[in-house]
């Protein structure tokens, strides 16, 4: 099971992707988690955009577009909505979700 630690999130409960430009932000440890997310538009603020996805509570997570990528031709896109395992990754300093492939769900 993949756990990361001193992940970013706001004062909101939303997940931040880059810290540079945020105050307030609260770390905290994130583990593999099972949700229902709904496609939530994009983010550019900084030189790469993310996808942003949204739980039933309104608290925002970003993804990294080549995880988006990579996810698309394996998941039901029904209205929006992906069910599933997720965990944060951090690449370069940045924070993002990731969709657990069926085949490595934590039992």
């Amino acid at each position: 099971m993949m756990i990361l630690e001193d992940v970013p999130f706001d004062s909101k409960g939303n997940m931040v992707r880059d810290t540079s430009w945020i105050q307030g932000i609260t770390r905290r440890t994130v583990t593999p988690f099972l949700a229902t997310l709904m496609y939530a538009g994009y983010d550019r603020r900084t030189s790469s955009f993310s996808i942003l996805w949204e739980d039933r509570n309104g608290h925002k997570f970003p993804m990294f577009w080549s995880d988006f990528d990579k996810m698309l031709p394996d998941i039901y896109l029904g209205k929006g909505v992906v069910v599933g395992w997720w965990r944060v990754v951090k690449r370069s300093g940045y924070f993002g979700i990731q969709r657990i492939p069926d085949d490595e769900v934590p039992k």
